[in-house]
């Protein structure tokens, strides 16, 4: 299960290009919030497994570069398997 002391390894904004869509994951207060624009779609909550996370039926397995950074993660809900975000660094 993940920690909350590593929460900012998860921050940042990440997009899927399938879809046209960014989110945006914000650490704050031992929490991982999910917003897109100004809106907080809620909170994520640690799920069984490393880099593994839950928010409303959602899940989110986040994947990590050789290195280790997080570069990304799958959204799966019933419906929808694998929906690819990609980390975005340059901020566009």
């Amino acid at each position: 299960m993940t920690e909350a002391k590593n929460l900012e390894d998860y921050a940042g904004e990440f997009h899927s290009a399938d879809v046209g869509a960014s989110y945006w994951l914000v650490a704050e207060e031992g929490r991982l919030s999910v917003r897109v624009n100004d809106i907080v779609l809620g909170m994520l909550q640690p799920a069984q497994g490393k880099d593994r996370f839950d928010l409303k039926g959602v899940s989110f397995v986040f994947t990590r570069e050789p290195g280790g950074k997080i570069d990304g993660f799958d959204f799966a809900t019933e419906e929808i398997e694998g929906l690819r975000f990609e980390r975005r660094v340059d901020g566009r």
